[in-house]
Formats: structure tokens, sequence, C-alpha cells
């Protein structure tokens, strides 16, 4: 079981989950009958659950059945090396689902692609490949005229403020 953005989960609900991890047990809404379960839960959070279990804001018991083996996998900006492969796997998967023929992506739509901040993370990535699919028209390799406009505005405003940071030799 996958329980994504598990830091937003209301506190009420924490002892729901609680209980099925500890007892292997969960009720249907509006039965009586209790239902045994055997899963493997895998949870995700972008927010750090120690502070959150501190400020009263998630349960300490839940935190530390959950923290049994953690994985810190660090931001995409943080990781651009993966951004070429993300989208090329993306990009494929979408093409492959509604039937358009794309064999790669240019040296330069990755380039934008790696320049951008990702603010979505990889949820952000997937979306912008879906999205240029959807509207690509050619057939052949995806181009950096074909990426969403907004997001090649971001990678440009990028660009313009570090160029303006560097010192202009006289």
């Amino acid at each position: 079981l996958f329980l994504d953005e598990i830091g937003d989960m209301p506190m009420k609900t924490q002892p729901k989950i609680l209980r099925l991890l500890e007892q292997k047990v969960y009720r249907r809404v509006g039965e009586t009958e209790e239902n045994s379960v055997a899963i493997r839960l895998i949870a995700a959070t972008n927010r750090d659950l120690e502070i959150m279990v501190k400020e009263k804001c998630f349960r300490a018991d839940l935190f530390y059945r959950l923290s049994v083996c953690t994985l810190s996998l660090p931001a995409l900006r943080e990781r651009k090396e993966d951004v070429p492969l993300l989208a090329t796997y993306f990009g494929l998967k979408f093409c492959d689902e509604m039937g358009k023929s794309v064999e790669k992506i240019d040296d330069e739509a990755l380039a934008a692609l790696t320049a951008y901040d990702y603010p979505g993370n990889v949820r952000e990535l997937r979306n912008i490949m879906e999205n240029t699919v959807i509207h690509y028209k050619h057939t052949g390799t995806i181009r950096r005229e074909d990426l969403p406009a907004r997001m090649l505005s971001d990678v440009s405003t990028m660009s313009e403020q570090s160029s303006e940071s560097w010192p202009i030799d006289t």
C-alpha cells in the first residue's frame, strides 16, 4: 500500500492507519465486520515528520511504525542528472499510450528540461512530458519549441537572472 504525502494526513486519520499497521485489520465504512489484511506499506512525504512529531502535528507512534526503513531522495532540482533519463522515460510512455511516434528528445530540449527547477518535483516533469506529447504534432524528435511555453519562460527567466549576476568586464 502506497500512502503519498502522509505528512498531510489529518491527526484524526492517523490512529486508523496505526491500527491497520499494528493489528492488520480494517473496517469498511458502514460495516460492522473487520477484515484482515496482509500489506507492505510505503509512505512518502516532502515534510520533516520528526519536526512534526515534536510540534505534535504527527503522531509519534505512527512515525516510529513508519520509519523502520527510511529512504531520503533529494528533490529533482538537486539531481539534475536524472532529468534526461526521466524525461525520456515519460516521453516514451506517453507516446506509447497516445499512439504517437517520437524517437528522441533533442539536445536543446533536454538542456531546457535540465535547466528547469521543478518546484513540483518529478510529478511536474511527468506533467510537462505528458503535455508535450499531447500537443506534439510532428514525428521523430521532440524539440525545445515543443515544450510548454510556461516552462520555457521560467527557464529563460532563470537564465537571465543568472547572467545578470555575473560581473561585466570592461
